[in-house]
């Protein structure tokens, strides 16, 4: 249970598919730190321009008589300016994140066909209302601007799904999942070869934004706990164990201090000037931890899904959505939501981190004490249940939010940049006009919104519409 290589034991169809599940999870990390790291570009790029200038200048001065006279040269120079590129959209990063949100749906559905009858609807509602999110009537399919071509696709899907949890229970993980894989294909071609308006994949890719933050946020806050849940685990596995409880109070007092100082940086209460550490480079090491993590928590969710190999598979590729997901929102330059995602983070690790603190101590304060291997019981509590820590993590983090800004705002954050997405598509096709009203909305939700004001610049600019660019 415990074994850092886990999959060892499993059987090599399972093996090959967590080794390509965490392929690509790699590859949308570094992904994801490259759009990080760039980022505005390549949407917005600096544009160096020279200019050449030839002027005449006295270099000395001779007398005749009365008179000074001067002997001119020609000086030569050089003058750069650096301007804004032109708004430039980021397509391909549009592609990897539906490709992402296309892997995390196939694998989803076949573990869902695999849960008992109960969890199965609840499973199959949920995914229903994600793919009904992604707003098919908005490709025009066969002309049809309603809600019929999402129920002819839901259709097709639920009955292939209720084929395999109700009459095909034995059927393998595979064939499930290549099984929903072609039907997708099949669907997809229909879509796109029918459908009536220009790019349709970046259609859905934009109306993807909406699951596929959702489903960011809740990894997010998923993830929260693992790197003190980590100290657990590194101090009580050693084989030598002393004062295992004043070792884990010292990391997590530390780890809890650093946070605590970013987030009263960051909400501009302190004024200092020191380093903290990154957010998303906790983001990325909590994911990573997070995969050992869900096992380790299979106690709490063993009657549903069982960890090895469904569960890793889950929590494989919700990472991968995440990190495509916020990938795909830097690569884009898509500013607006940034900063949301980013106190996310910080409220998830800080409140979490806070709770967890309290979690281990009422439950196994006295076993840490003792020098016992806490890890191997970690999420079996016996003083404070881990649906109450769960429950007071998620309050603690909306406190923070709550004491930070308005409940308002992240709100108006993710509308924002739900229309910069459309507004990108309708630029990329030329069309300057929905592409500004789109921006404008945008704007009208979040003025503080750099892509949309900077788009509309650039349209006006390409009209010659000087007086507006300015403004």
């Amino acid at each position: 249970m415990h074994t850092l290589q886990f999959w060892k034991s499993w059987s090599k169809p399972n093996q090959y598919f967590f080794w390509f599940l965490s392929t690509l999870l790699i590859l949308a990390i570094g992904f994801f730190w490259y759009s990080y790291l760039l980022s505005p570009a390549p949407v917005i790029t600096w544009q160096h321009y020279q200019e050449l200038q030839q002027e005449e200048t006295p270099i000395r001065f001779f007398q005749m008589g009365l008179h000074s006279l001067p002997v001119q040269a020609d000086i030569f120079m050089i003058t750069e300016a650096q301007l804004g590129s032109p708004l430039n959209p980021n397509i391909t990063a549009s592609y990897i994140f539906l490709c992402s949100l296309l892997i995390f749906f196939l694998v989803s559905l076949a573990l869902i066909t695999t849960l008992n009858r109960f969890w199965f609807l609840i499973g199959i509602g949920i995914f229903s209302l994600l793919l009904i999110s992604l707003q098919f009537e908005a490709l025009e399919v066969f002309g049809l601007t309603n809600k019929m071509p999402a129920a002819i696709v839901l259709i097709f899907i639920i009955a292939l799904a209720y084929y395999f949890q109700a009459l095909r229970s034995q059927t393998s993980f595979f064939t499930r999942l290549f099984s929903f894989t072609f039907l997708f294909l099949i669907l997809g071609i229909i879509l796109v070869q029918f459908s009536q308006v220009q790019n349709p994949l970046l259609h859905i890719s934009v109306n993807g934004y909406t699951p596929g933050l959702i489903l960011s946020l809740i990894f997010i806050l998923m993830i929260g706990p693992e790197i003190p849940a980590a100290f657990v685990s590194i101090l009580t596995q050693s084989t030598r164990q002393t004062k295992s409880l004043r070792h884990f109070l010292i990391l997590t007092g530390f780890y809890l201090l650093n946070l605590l100082l970013a987030y009263g940086i960051n909400i501009g209460y302190l004024d200092i000037n020191i380093w903290v550490i990154d957010f998303f480079f906790l983001f990325t090491i909590s994911s990573v931890l997070g995969i050992w993590g869900f096992r380790q928590r299979e106690a709490q969710y063993a009657s549903i899904l069982p960890a090895d190999p469904y569960g890793i598979y889950l929590i494989l590729s919700l990472a991968l959505l995440s990190f495509s997901t916020i990938g795909y929102l830097l690569a884009t330059a898509n500013d607006v939501v940034f900063n949301l995602l980013k106190d996310v983070v910080m409220y998830s690790h800080l409140g979490y981190g806070i709770i967890f603190l309290l979690y281990i101590i009422s439950n196994f304060g006295s076993m840490l004490s003792q020098n016992l291997q806490v890890y191997k019981v970690i999420y079996k509590p016996t003083t404070m249940p881990y649906f109450t820590f769960r429950m007071m993590g998620l309050i603690t983090c909306l406190a923070f939010l709550v004491f930070d800004t308005s409940w308002r705002t992240p709100l108006n954050q993710i509308y924002a940049a739900y229309y910069n997405g459309y507004g990108d598509l309708y630029y990329t096709q030329n069309d300057d006009m929905l592409a500004e009203g789109f921006y404008n909305k945008s704007v009208f939700y979040r003025n503080q919104n750099h892509h949309a004001h900077y788009a509309l610049a650039s349209i006006q600019s390409a009209r010659l519409e000087l007086h507006k660019r300015k403004t």
